[in-house]
């Protein structure tokens, strides 16, 4: 704390005991609102106000026709993911409307981070050469149950496949 003394002093001399203009300032405003309210209790307006803003809005008949469903989920595998034939087909990790409609490509890491995979699984995938999010739509369920992939990791890589395919 500095020294109690006239140099150290923040106000001046003149001013002590004054109020501060902003305090002037605030008491004027209080003073005007009792005003406006006073005579607003007085003398109800009878129509909206100009500070009041009137707002209208129109709706068009054709608003209210029922919406159709502009591009529906595709059902059906494209040709290319489709098995081959004389290949026996086994339950991939993805779903047909998944396989359909797949995320963006990232690394495995990033798509480990992305979607809350544990280390423990990354590293599974990683030891298995997986490197990005697309190359488990090749990936079949009896292929990650066969390099050790427990059920518990198998749901919650199915969860970050669902994410991943559902942006």
């Amino acid at each position: 704390m500095p020294p109690n003394h006239a140099h150290f002093s923040i106000i001046p001399t003149e001013l002590l005991g004054r109020p501060s203009l902003l305090s002037i300032r605030r008491q004027q405003l209080d003073e005007q609102t009792k005003v406006k309210a006073a005579t607003a209790a007085l003398n109800p307006p009878l129509a909206p106000s100009l500070s009041q803003p009137v707002i209208n809005v129109n709706f068009l008949p054709e608003m209210f026709q029922p919406v159709q469903a502009i591009d529906p989920i595709p059902t059906h595998i494209p040709a290319a993911l489709a098995p081959l034939p004389g290949v026996h087909a086994t339950a991939s990790l993805l779903l047909p409307t998944q396989l359909a409609t797949p995320g963006l490509r990232m690394s495995l890491a990033d798509f480990c981070v992305a979607f809350d995979v544990s280390n423990a699984l990354q590293a599974k995938l990683s030891n298995n050469r997986f490197t990005s999010s697309h190359s488990l739509r090749f990936a079949s369920l009896d292929d990650l149950k066969t390099i050790g992939i427990l059920c518990g990791e198998l749901a919650q890589l199915k969860d970050a496949v669902c994410r991943w395919c559902s942006e």
